[in-house]
């Protein structure tokens, strides 16, 4: 690595400065001959074909006027002030004691005396940088108009365009005329020089200045790219990195200067953008100087000094915003500024000189000379001299100097790396002896550990196996208790119901009431304790639908309205003004995590009040609905340590809880783990002095039906078929006894079968509109007497089959859907549920109410 970075130092990069900095020396070669004076010049002794001459002197000035070329000399004497030096800005002239302003408008006019050549000569023009609106006239004809002269800022349009001028043959008398206007820029007048010429060399000139810039910014950018390189590839120094950006910058920089050959490269880019432009890289030009000079001698340059000049450039860089002619006038600022900051750096290298720091010797020269033509180029802009632009100089000379400092920073580093690499070397020789070592008593030991491995993955898939069964045996167990528990549960309840229908007396109906309650309260523990194995196993599924909020709390309300009162316990439910009553979801899981927070408010409550109070918002994004209900009570309360553990499983306050109130402390762990599911949430807190306040918070969308059925009213009948015909299929003598009561009660025509099998036979016999199908039978289950119905082709038209069961998983669910059943009933069950499974599919799905 090293001999490539020597060799592409010797072999391309020192050359490429050296003719990088030839080529910045390139100068127009202008013929020695005297100045103008009083606006003429006597050119007889000149010969074109050797020089070019630089038209330096004092014109013939008119300020405030556009006089034409073509005009009186009375004219001129009338409207002109004298001479002037040119070039020069407006600013040092003064006319009545005065100096002139830098924004206006003036005419110059020059005289030339040619001698008459022997052979024919085409003459031509050459202009550097004239920052403002121009036309030249010569001998009253137009010959360069660069932008728009005009009398003001709106009526001028300025532009920025050095090149040349074919004038062709001329006569011995030559009058050359220019006007100038300036509104919008700092930079004012004829304040650089016009060359004039044999058309050959002043177009051999114009192109050696093009081809000095070109060439200097390539080399530049080209080391720029190097160092960037360097700092990608191999050193992540960031003096690298900042060398190469200034670098990048500079190269941009060598094509606007004079000759401003940036614009043959981007001819259509308008006057503004390229002064926002041309300044933007001079003020980042500063950035990325003082950030290096900071990279290199941090020791030594203060970090205040770096800090306070970044951010004057950066500040100075927001002033691009501005207008052209205010922020080029603020740039004379800067550059004031500038020359304090540049004397400054000067005894911070020399004190880095004292110090023996590496490369500051030759830093303190190329900073030395870069700086002398940085004040050059400073002066020049002020138009305090008339050298023109020698920073680049300087600039190329810098670039040189800290081109081989980092270069033998890059040797050194290199050269300590490969000793590094060779002591590596050797570690790794004596590595490599004691890895083979290593590599024996490994092998011993991978076997050991191959050995320990497969022992392990044994005893893993044992107990694997081991907890996959008593999973399965759990699920088995809870669905064996929910169907023999459910069983026996629908004929108690199911009993009472019809007794509640007859005649009885008032203690009667007390003690009917007694064993209804007892019963729903067994039927809400085993219903928790099964909710909460299907949470905990995932196997919760939504069923959702459109339904109203108004309708479920007063479904509340009449339930534990009364219950409350009963405890002289104020109960009361209120929503916002704005409340959004309609919405789309899992309507029983939301009553079911509601009715459970209400239950709890009513059972711990033994005086004051209830009130739920329920409010929605519309979000902004998105068709969703914010719905927040919160249950506040002034009941026994919760203690703040006990908060956190309330909504885990089987967790009461204490013992007492119990044996006073009763449950089995699943409510509140089912509540929180449906809100996780639903995307809700449900939170707690104190109502002081004394009570709780639960909330829940969920999003909803709303509902895509322009009604809700209502689940809670009557169920109308009056529209059933007088030939309706239903089948009982149900092998426990109970339940049909009392599935076939309720049938009576609802003057429904039926039929019973006690197993599968004679009920295929009954429904291949008869016509049957709906089948009551109970899944546990013996001879054939209700899953096989489904299938074999509804595969028969001799049974038609098909009949409604309704699983009656037990079984209250979501899996015996599903069973019976991929049978072909149409719904699920499950036990225990109640007359109205009844009702509603003839209402929906023999009233409403056939007649589509």
């Amino acid at each position: 690595m090293a001999i490539s970075l020597s060799f592409f130092k010797k072999k391309f990069f020192l050359p490429l400065l050296v003719v990088s900095i030839s080529f910045s020396f390139c100068k127009v070669a202008t013929s020695p001959l005297p100045d103008i004076n009083s606006g003429f010049m006597d050119l007889s002794a000149w010969e074109p074909n050797q020089t070019v001459i630089n038209l330096k002197g004092d014109w013939e000035f008119c300020w405030d006027e556009l006089i034409p070329p073509e005009s009186d000399e009375s004219v001129w004497k009338k409207k002109c002030q004298g001479y002037f030096p040119v070039p020069s800005f407006w600013k040092f002239y003064q006319i009545n004691g005065k100096n002139l302003p830098i924004f206006g408008k003036g005419t110059y006019r020059l005289r030339l005396k040619l001698k008459l050549p022997k052979r024919e000569i085409n003459y031509g023009l050459f202009w550097t940088e004239i920052m403002s609106a121009f036309e030249i006239f010569v001998n009253s004809r137009s010959v360069v108009k660069v932008g728009q002269t005009g009398e003001s800022f709106e009526t001028m349009k300025p532009d920025l365009k050095p090149g040349t001028s074919y004038l062709g043959n001329l006569s011995d008398e030559v009058t050359i005329v220019v006007w100038v206007s300036n509104f919008n820029h700092e930079n004012h007048g004829f304040w650089e020089p016009l060359y004039f010429g044999e058309w050959k060399s002043i177009e051999r000139q114009h192109l050696n200045l093009v081809i000095r810039d070109i060439a200097s910014s390539s080399a530049i950018i080209i080391i720029g790219l190097y160092h960037l390189i360097i700092f990608l590839s191999r050193f992540r120094s960031k003096e690298y990195l900042m060398f190469g950006f200034f670098c990048m910058i500079m190269g941009i920089r060598q094509l606007n200067f004079e000759t401003h050959t940036f614009y043959y490269l981007f001819p259509n880019l308008d006057f503004d953008s390229y002064i926002r432009l041309l300044f933007g890289v001079i003020y980042m030009i500063g950035v990325s100087m003082v950030t290096l000079y900071d990279l290199l001698f941090p020791k030594d340059i203060p970090k205040i000094i770096t800090k306070v000049l970044r951010l004057i450039f950066f500040s100075f860089l927001l002033t691009l915003f501005l207008p052209v002619s205010i922020f080029t006038h603020y740039a004379l600022y800067l550059f004031g500024f500038a020359m304090i900051a540049i004397i400054l750096y000067v005894p911070l290298f020399i004190r880095a000189y004292f110090r023996k720091r590496e490369g500051a010797g030759l830093m303190l020269i190329a900073y030395s000379i870069t700086a002398v033509t940085l004040l050059n180029d400073i002066l020049f802009n002020f138009g305090l001299i008339h050298t023109g632009y020698l920073s680049h100089l300087g600039v190329l000379l810098f670039i040189f100097i800290q081109a081989i400092l980092l270069s033998k920073k890059i040797t050194k580093a290199l050269q300590e790396e490969e000793k590094l690499v060779q002591k590596l070397g050797e570690t790794l020789e004596e590595k490599n002896r004691t890895h083979t070592e290593l590599l024996n008593l490994k092998e011993t030991q991978k076997y050991e550990l191959e050995l320990q491995v497969k022992l392990r993955t044994e005893e893993y898939e044992i107990a694997k196996q081991l907890a996959e069964t008593a999973n399965k045996a759990k699920s088995q167990f809870l669905a064996t208790m929910s169907h023999e528990i459910r069983t026996p549960m629908n004929g108690i309840l199911g009993i009472t119901e019809l007794l509640k229908m007859t005649t009885v007396s008032e203690d009667q109906t007390q003690y009917l009431k007694m064993i209804q309650d007892s019963g729903q309260s067994l039927l809400t523990i085993l219903n928790d304790i099964l909710d909460y194995s299907k949470l905990e196993a995932g196997k919760i599924e939504l069923l959702e639908s459109d339904f109203s909020w108004k309708i479920l709390l007063e479904l509340a309300e009449g339930i534990f309205k009364h219950q409350a009162e009963q405890k002289q316990v104020r109960f009361e439910v209120s929503f916002d003004p704005d409340f959004i009553f309609l919405a789309h979801g899992d309507e029983n899981r939301i009553k079911q995590v509601l009715f459970n927070l209400i239950s709890n408010a009513v059972k711990f409550t033994e005086s004051g009040e209830i009130k739920i109070l329920l409010s929605s918002k519309k979000e902004e994004i998105g068709n969703w609905i914010q719905y927040k209900v919160s249950i506040t009570d002034t009941g026994i309360g919760i203690p703040e340590e006990k908060m956190g553990s309330l909504f885990q499983r089987f967790t009461q306050l204490d013992s007492s809880i119990s044996r006073k109130y009763g449950g089995t402390g699943l409510g509140l762990a089912i509540s929180k783990k449906l809100m996780d599911v639903m995307g809700g949430e449900i939170k707690v807190k104190r109502n002081f002095p004394n009570g709780s306040c639960f909330e829940i918070e969920l999003r909803l969308l709303p509902n895509q039906m322009s009604r809700v059925i209502r689940s809670e009213d009557s169920v109308d009948l009056s529209k059933l078929p007088s030939n309706t015909n239903v089948l009982i299929a149900e092998d426990d003598p109970t339940n049909l006894f009392l599935l076939s009561s309720f049938l009576k009660k609802l003057k429904v025509r039926h039929d019973v079968a006690k197993d599968g099998r004679e009920a295929v036979t009954k429904a291949q016999t008869n016509e049957f509109h709906l089948i009551f199908m109970d899944i546990n039978m013996p001879n054939l289950d209700g899953i096989g007497a489904s299938e074999e119905i509804l595969k028969d082709e001799r049974i038609f038209p098909k009949p409604i089959i309704i699983a009656v069961t037990a079984d209250a998983f979501q899996d015996d669910q599903d069973k019976c859907i991929r049978a072909g059943m149409s719904s699920f009933l499950p036990k225990p069950f109640q007359k109205r549920e009844i009702e509603q499974a003839l209402y929906e599919w023999l009233i409403e799905r056939k007649t589509g109410l």
